[in-house]
């Protein structure tokens, strides 16, 4: 259900040793990622049930 919780909490926690610029891309790359991985998932996880089937 919460994929990806725990790398963003990881890079979060990045925040004060990080300089802003750095810490704000490591950010939006890891939203990016785990959006991305969600969606494919979802998209072939069905593909796979039904060949599972």
């Amino acid at each position: 259900m919460f994929k990806g919780g725990l790398i963003l909490v990881l890079v979060m926690g990045t925040g004060t040793s990080l300089a802003t610029d750095t810490d704000s891309v490591f950010l939006i790359a890891t939203y990016a990622i785990v959006l991305f991985t969600t969606v494919v998932q979802g998209l072939t996880v069905g593909k796979a049930y039904e060949r599972l089937k």
